[in-house]
């Protein structure tokens, strides 16, 4: 367990830029969404929110998880 965190840590620091741009681009697609279905006055934007939101989240997990492997798969084969 050690050594994950470790490894997760000096994937922070050698990564940092990608998981703050991912961060905000997640922001910033929540942001826009949210502003597009106010602006067209769709009746079901609650949905629609919840919808984007969790799609955001699916890209931002997806690239993370993604990068966390190729990240640590040649360390953990040794």
């Amino acid at each position: 367990m050690k050594q994950v965190i470790e490894v997760m840590g000096e994937l922070w620091k050698a990564h940092r830029r990608i998981w703050i741009i991912i961060a905000l681009f997640t922001v910033i697609w929540c942001w826009a969404g949210v502003r597009t279905i106010d602006w067209l006055g769709w009746p079901q934007s609650r949905d629609v929110r919840t919808a984007l939101f969790m799609s955001a989240q699916f890209v931002l997990f997806h690239f993370a998880i993604r990068a966390i492997f190729r990240f640590l798969e040649p360390r953990l084969k040794g």
